[in-house]
């Protein structure tokens, strides 16, 4: 019955059947934003993963159908889903970024199929203690409003441009600064070479509106 229960409430509070219409559409959604907040918070793995043409729909598809279900043990699983009753989606985000940030170094290492299967694996292979596996995930400080801004961006006519820029912690109020912005262009430099223009504006001015056209 706890587990009947769990089901019914994962899948009604937090709109977990929206993941299993026809055609996925949520799940969609859900893995172009986790390839975007990866190139934000670990930015080694995400270069690692684009010098290899991998993305989430190669390796996190499975994580999020079954909110890790497939790919940890039962005693971490149940406490990843107490959480996320609690806190919503940036849990499962959260655990999604500690996995990786636990193999980034290994990462740079793969060849191209090597790095698909190990991605696939290694979190079925590797003994994580519940604890510390929290510990790092709550580290990432991933909120309901940096998705909420993420899924609008989805919507975008060039959204492959959208990128989420995440600057070091403000050490006053403990918080990241972040803003998601659409990527900048290659500018040429005199000398025949190219560079991409652009640093993280003020948090305040980082909000997606018609107001400041290089946010729209």
């Amino acid at each position: 019955r706890r587990v009947l229960f769990r089901s019914q409430a994962l899948l009604f509070r937090h709109a977990l059947a929206d993941f299993y219409r026809p055609g996925f559409p949520k799940l969609g959604v859900t893995v172009w934003q986790f390839d975007r907040i990866v190139e934000g918070f670990l930015p080694k793995v995400h270069t690692a993963l684009q010098r290899h043409g991998v993305t989430a729909d190669y390796y996190a598809m499975q994580w999020f159908l079954t909110l890790f279900a497939g790919d940890l043990p039962q005693s971490i699983v149940r406490r990843i889903w107490d959480r996320f009753l609690i806190a919503g989606w940036q849990v499962i985000v959260q655990v999604g970024l500690a996995l990786l940030q636990e193999v980034q170094s290994e990462l740079v290492a793969f060849e191209n199929c090597e790095v698909l299967t190990f991605l696939k694996r290694f979190a079925r292979s590797r003994r994580f203690q519940p604890e510390e596996l929290l510990r790092t995930a709550s580290a990432f400080e991933v909120s309901h409003r940096m998705l909420s801004e993420l899924e609008a961006a989805y919507s975008w006519e060039d959204s492959a441009d959208a990128e989420l820029l995440i600057q070091e912690n403000d050490r006053s109020n403990h918080r990241v600064r972040w803003v998601i912005q659409r990527r900048a262009s290659p500018v040429p430099v005199p000398d025949g070479s190219f560079e991409t223009p652009g640093e993280m504006p003020d948090r305040k001015s980082t909000r997606l509106n018609s107001s400041h056209p290089r946010y729209l």
